[in-house]
């Protein structure tokens, strides 16, 4: 049966027509895939990225801006405060100078105590800055040998360039070769600044020198151009190598590094010898003794200090000097100098602090930094002197008083406790002095007593103005003036009843600044730290005499003792 059934489907299935053969068609090739340039391919990936991209450059142009605004405006201030006429023979050796490097436009020169090291600002009209360390420190060669550093800078017109230089970096931070290429600039400028001043001095050891006087002195804004730019190691043997270029010129390059490192190193410490030379500690090998503990004590001119006082202060104890003489002290070691400046350590613990006071300089130092060291130098002490005027006329008999210098002025760190205090009265003139004041930023004003606080009152300083004092150097200031009296009342209510006990309140006067002025004028110009500070009579009246015309916030204050009676409580009550 399954035979039969399947013969007839195959029967059955046969087409009863003949079907045409399709022939075969071979298939097309596809075109080739257009080839799209790298460049292409690049931004078309980085194409969703472009908004981002474009933020950070605008945020990195802004951030730069705004740091070299600053600079600008840092740039401004020096130009404008505490700067001191230089000295007639300096004056004279840079008009010398300038004929020889043939500049025809002025150029002034001043003293800076805002400056910390040699620069030169503008390009119309140029001036140089010197700081006090500068013309305190250096023989008159290394000067003549800065001035003329300097000089090259103004010859060679640097400062419009760099200004240059400063915009491309700004705009093309991003790219690296950018700031390498800016760098390799400024050090091929002071290179080239380096071989005019030893053409015009015509001692490169000498100008190395000055070179290594200047490289521990703090950097200056960007857009200043300063002596102390650049590699100093690199200078100092280019200068170097030039001297010896017919005998040395096989020598190895790790030879001539450790050279113009063994130079540089030399004229540090030992300086050179001659008439204009000062003697200096760092020339002293001192013999110690036989336990090694012999220090000797040196003034800011090499010569030994004899009986400067010595105190070995532990991290709890306590030293309060008033006008440069120790009037309290919790110290169980104080010894003095011999005539030879000298004094013994042995026995003294490394966690010591040691004070030196002197009436030619002071300094605070740890034990643990005479462990290699033979000596000590004094720091000088600086000097203020200042006038003191009311309505025109002196105004005597008021106690003057300078902000209170502790140990973090000093070291940076508070223990032990070290706390300087300098007071003076206006004589019949008016006039006044201190004659050790650390060297600062310091505050000077009339001392004004403000609260009860046991059985004394607290002070404060009216009249108050900002100085800069330098040591070795005296500063002069004036406080008050032609000003007016301002006189007022402070009471609880429109009906004019009285507060108690406001003999315990003070008046504050500040004059007012925009933020703008004060980064233009400085934030330590004195205009915009005058400060005027009165105490309240018992009734609320005050009175300050000597205000200077200007807009001043007004701030009245009461301090009264807590319930616990430990510390006094500050309250504004008015402003």
């Amino acid at each position: 049966l399954s035979e039969s059934i399947a013969a007839t489907l195959k029967t059955s299935a046969a087409p009863s027509m003949p079907i045409a053969e399709i022939p075969t068609i071979e298939p097309l090739p596809l075109p080739a895939a257009p080839v799209i340039p790298w460049h292409e391919r690049l931004t078309h990936t980085l194409q969703p990225y472009l908004p981002l991209m474009v933020g950070v450059w605008i945020f990195g142009v802004i951030a730069l801006s705004i740091r070299h605004l600053f600079g600008w405006l840092l740039v401004q201030r020096m130009k404008r405060r505490y700067l001191d006429r230089i000295g007639e023979r300096i004056q004279q050796q840079v008009t010398d100078l300038s004929e020889r490097i043939r500049i025809s436009r002025p150029v002034q020169v001043f003293q800076s105590t805002l400056a910390s090291a040699p620069l030169t600002i503008g390009w119309i009209r140029p001036m140089i800055l010197l700081p006090a360390s500068a013309l305190s420190g250096l023989s008159p060669a290394q000067i003549e040998a800065i001035l003329a550093h300097e000089l090259a800078h103004i010859r060679r017109f640097d400062y419009p360039i760099n200004l240059l230089q400063t915009l491309v970096e700004t705009f093309l931070f991003y790219h690296p070769a950018v700031w390498r290429l800016s760098k390799r600039i400024r050090i091929e400028r002071e290179n080239c600044c380096d071989d005019i001043a030893v053409e015009v001095c015509g001692d490169p050891v000498a100008y190395a020198k000055a070179l290594a006087e200047v490289a521990d002195l703090q950097s200056q804004p960007a857009l200043a151009m300063s002596m102390g730019d650049g590699s100093l190691i690199d200078r100092v043997r280019r200068l170097i190598g030039k001297t010896r270029e017919e005998e040395a010129r096989s020598s190895a390059g790790w030879v001539s590094g450790v050279l113009a490192v063994i130079i540089v190193y030399g004229f540090m410490t030992i300086g050179m010898s001659g008439a204009e030379e000062r003697d200096r500690p760092l020339a002293v090998d001192l013999a110690k003794s036989d336990e090694g503990q012999i220090r000797t004590v040196f003034n800011a001119d090499g010569k030994p200090v004899a009986d400067a006082q010595v105190y070995f202060l532990r991290p709890d104890e306590v030293l309060q000097i008033h006008n440069g003489i120790p009037e309290r002290r919790d110290t169980s070691i104080v010894v003095n100098t011999d005539s030879e400046g000298r004094f013994d350590i042995s026995g003294k613990d490394e966690s010591d602090t040691i004070a030196l006071f002197h009436k030619e300089g002071f300094s605070v130092i740890d034990s643990a930094s005479l462990t290699n060291a033979n000596y000590i130098v004094l720091r000088e002490w600086g000097t203020i002197k200042g006038s003191m005027e009311k309505g025109g006329n002196p105004w005597v008999d008021q106690e003057v008083r300078l902000d209170v210098c502790t140990t973090s002025d000093l070291t940076g760190v508070m223990k032990p406790y070290i706390q300087l205090q300098s007071t003076a009265k206006s004589d019949k003139n008016g006039r006044f002095a201190f004659d050790r004041v650390v060297p600062g930023t310091r505050l000077v004003g009339i001392a004004v007593e403000t609260y009860r606080f046991g059985g004394s009152f607290g002070t404060a300083l009216s009249h108050m103005k900002r100085v800069e004092v330098t040591g070795g150097q005296t500063t002069q200031v004036t406080l008050g003036g032609a000003g007016r009296t301002v006189s007022g009342q402070v009471v609880l209510d429109q009906l004019g009843n009285s507060m108690v006990d406001l003999d315990q309140g003070f008046v504050d006067l500040d004059l007012k600044k925009g933020l703008l002025q004060q980064m233009l004028q400085g934030g330590s110009d004195e205009k915009t730290t005058l400060n005027y500070t009165a105490r309240l009579n018992v009734d609320g009246s005050f009175q300050i005499e000597g205000v200077n015309p200007g807009t001043f916030s007004m701030e009245i204050e009461i301090r009264n003792p807590n319930p616990s009676g430990d510390h006094p409580r500050h309250r504004p009550i008015a402003t």
